[in-house]
């Protein structure tokens, strides 16, 4: 009589506790979204650049997706491609966070499209995403050639969602914003896609019909 709701009560314990793992240990893919007030000239990508589309993959910790310098990184993956005018795609860019362990965020790639062909290139990114508001932290892009150089493409934005973009640099040129323009370059916005169930969700909710079971048979 007395084994039951102890039962319950155990099985109620450690379905909370996989919930709050499960809820925060799902790998999740977001769209980002870049979108530019003025087309930027880049004759190297074959035609003037509208806009920006493609997706970063990450695991979010309790209250936010980070990758930050100097702290951790849950960004694991970026793709994106560079869009020209009806959505035409210049360049497409794939990244791969370097060390997971390493605090930097530095992400190795290729960018391939344009008149450049393939470069192998790095990235360096500063971003932070509440995940409960959906809401971006200021901070920065820079994507950079393996071989030396200025920044191929780099952006920096204020906190929002979408945020609006403070500055635009391709080829170590400043081409919109800084600190003497106020007017904004664009904007930059980030969406969650559906998470894909892991087995911890699984089990969450076979613990949640035993659960219902154990409390029926109590009662």
């Amino acid at each position: 009589m007395y084994l039951r709701p102890t039962l319950a009560g155990i099985l109620a314990t450690l379905a909370m506790g996989i919930y709050s793992t499960a809820a925060f240990a799902t790998p999740i893919t977001y769209d980002v979204h870049i979108d530019l007030n003025t087309p930027l000239a880049a004759p190297s990508l074959g035609g003037d650049v509208y806009s920006a589309a493609g997706t970063l993959t990450g695991t979010p910790g309790a209250s936010d997706l980070t990758c930050v310098s100097g702290g951790p990184c849950q960004i694991t993956s970026m793709m994106y491609q560079v869009l020209g005018a009806g959505s035409t795609v210049l360049a497409t860019i794939n990244l791969v966070l370097d060390d997971p362990t390493d605090p930097s965020g530095q992400f190795s790639g290729t960018a391939a499209g344009g008149a450049f062909g393939t470069l192998d290139v790095s990235a360096l990114l500063d971003f932070t995403l509440d995940v409960a508001t959906d809401t971006l932290d200021a901070g920065s892009f820079a994507l950079n050639p393996d071989t030396g150089g200025s920044n191929l493409l780099a952006f920096q934005w204020a906190s929002g969602n979408p945020a609006v973009l403070l500055e635009s640099v391709y080829l170590g040129e400043q081409v919109c914003g800084g600190p003497n323009d106020k007017d904004s370059c664009g904007t930059v916005g980030v969406t969650p896609q559906q998470a894909v169930p892991v087995p911890g969700t699984l089990l969450l909710l076979g613990l949640s019909l035993a659960l219902l079971g154990a409390r029926r048979r109590v009662t």
